[in-house]
């Protein structure tokens, strides 16, 4: 009897409205908005290029801070947890600046965490980055119509909306 072997490849996962419920950035903007408009304003002049504005926005201090435990999909963990050892390792890889995920996010939940540097890691640009890093075979759970390139091009694909999950693609297990 011949036995199956499972594919082994990367799992991608994105981080706003995906592994977290919330987009951080925009829940940051908007305090900023209501407790601090002089200093978003501050940050829109002395800060160029959209990344680093986000960055900026993103590490600014604000009343009742978030927390990874806070704001987490449980029910996606969870899942993700239970499907790890189908893949070589689990990556996050997001439009957020990778300075904020590395200091927001547990260092051992993940293998590897990719944030935007300098370039911003959505839609095409993250799919080329995806498989200039870990090949063109590939899963990716995500929730934005800007990544259904990435949809498109994995293998195994999970679309997370209104913290519920949907597996779009299974053509490892």
């Amino acid at each position: 009897m011949e036995e199956t072997v499972k594919k082994k490849i990367v799992l991608v996962v994105d981080f706003d409205n995906t592994l977290i419920n919330i987009d951080v950035f925009k829940l940051k903007l908007s305090k900023l908005v209501l407790y601090s408009p002089f200093k978003l304003l501050k940050l829109l002049i002395d800060y160029s290029g959209w990344v680093n504005f986000k960055l900026q926005v993103l590490e600014s201090k604000l009343p009742n801070e978030l927390q990874f435990k806070d704001c987490v999909n449980l029910e996606l963990l969870t899942y993700i947890i239970s499907i790890k050892e189908n893949f070589t390792k689990v990556v996050i890889v997001s439009a957020t600046p990778l300075n904020f995920l590395l200091n927001f996010i547990p260092d051992s939940l993940f293998d590897e965490i990719h944030g935007s540097t300098n370039i911003n890691l959505k839609g095409r640009s993250k799919l080329e980055y995806i498989k200039r890093n870990f090949g063109c075979n590939f899963g990716y759970i995500g929730d934005s119509n800007a990544d259904n390139c990435i949809f498109y091009d994995s293998i195994y694909a999970v679309k997370v909306s209104s913290r519920k999950f949907q597996i779009l693609k299974n053509e490892i297990f």
